[in-house]
């Protein structure tokens, strides 16, 4: 039989402690060759809306120990708009009741059947502030105090609960977003879900001074996290590597990549012709004395050196273009993932089952 779950089926049975065991497991894996995973796809065409892009794009990877491959799919509708005085990428809910849609799919290596379906929406916000954590526990030195976050919107939430989980001993969190009823309200709810100070600050500027920990999850296609505020012993992460200011690079002591694969982007003549309103990933070659997640976990590279060091995670971009790599999604996050609910929904008899037959063929394809 074949398990399909909805989020709200997904979100019950995970847990963001779990989400950074089970990643930290499958990026030791990956740095060990137990595992496999291929660059995203991007494919863009034009849209019938407005000064939008349709874009389809997937990635896939697997574990061996798991005997399990998961190939992660979207369909969206993407917008640059202009926001606060920046320009922002929006997801556009262009299905059915304002909706989107994204899914992972679950097959087993051994009978190379349909396990699964389920959404990415729960595991997707939830996947992201994980990693992005562990390449803090690595980077971030052991006494932080202070947490600086820019952004209070899907993905906020995630990072903080999952940085404050592997930097228990953080006292204050400082928050900053434009519009000023969001970072209040998200101040509150962080402060009630934490057992945490929580605080909204009113000026860009003050969410970098005096804090250990720095982290840019907006939506902003331009620097957010600022190279002349930056300060020694901090460590810095973004979730797009244009939210990083170029300068910083130059400051930065020791810099590691959640990946080195290179996004492939391919484009319709209509779309391509309208230049690339999405971020293209520059060839890693350039990079390869960057370590990786994996290389960070395997311990074939040290962390942090010393207190005073500046440290970052996530990707880069080349200076004066949307050239970037390392900050896109793998498979084995979702293969890992994926399969850890699959497997406590089996247990506790969520989601609806359907004929593992409905998928399969007699044909060879």
């Amino acid at each position: 039989m074949t398990l399909i779950l909805n989020n709200d089926e997904v979100a019950q049975v995970f847990d963001m402690q779990r989400c950074l065991s089970i990643l930290e497991g499958a990026y030791e894996e990956l740095g060990e060759g137990r595992a496999v995973i291929r660059p995203m796809i991007h494919s863009f065409m034009d849209s019938p809306l407005p000064d939008t892009q349709y874009m389809f794009k997937s990635m896939e990877g697997g574990l061996e120990r798991l005997g399990v491959m998961a190939l992660r799919i979207a369909s969206e509708h993407s917008r640059r708009v202009e926001m606060f005085g920046q320009m922002r990428s929006v997801m556009v809910p262009a299905a059915p009741h304002n909706k989107f849609l994204g899914l992972i799919l679950l097959f087993s290596t051994e009978t190379t059947e349909l396990l699964a379906i389920m959404p990415d929406g729960h595991i997707q916000s939830q996947r992201v502030g994980a990693t992005w954590a562990l390449g803090a526990r690595y980077l971030a030195r052991e006494d932080c105090q202070t947490i600086g976050i820019y952004g209070s919107g899907q993905q906020a939430p995630a990072f903080l609960e999952a940085h404050y989980l592997v930097r228990p001993q953080v006292k204050l969190v400082k928050v900053y977003s434009p519009t000023k009823e969001h970072r209040e309200a998200f101040a509150e709810r962080m402060s009630k879900k934490l057992d945490l100070e929580v605080v909204p600050v009113d000026q860009p500027r003050e969410v970098m001074r005096n804090a250990d920990i720095v982290m840019s999850v907006t939506t902003s296609r331009e620097p957010v996290i600022k190279a002349e505020w930056a300060e020694p012993g901090m460590h810095t992460c973004a979730i797009s590597a244009a939210q990083m200011d170029p300068e910083l690079f130059e400051r930065v002591d020791v810099w590691a990549a959640h990946h080195r694969l290179k996004t492939m982007n391919v484009r319709s003549a209509t779309v391509a012709a309208g230049g690339s309103r999405e971020q293209a990933v520059a060839d890693p070659d350039a990079y390869k004395s960057v370590p990786t997640l994996a290389d960070l976990i395997c311990g074939r590279v040290p962390g942090r050196a010393s207190d005073s060091q500046i440290t970052y995670f996530g990707g880069a971009q080349a200076r004066g273009s949307e050239e970037s790599f390392g900050s896109s999604g793998t498979g084995v996050q979702f293969a890992s993932l994926g399969y850890e609910v699959y497997s406590i929904a089996k247990e506790r008899g969520l989601g609806h089952e359907v004929p593992t037959d409905w998928f399969l063929e007699d044909l060879h394809p």
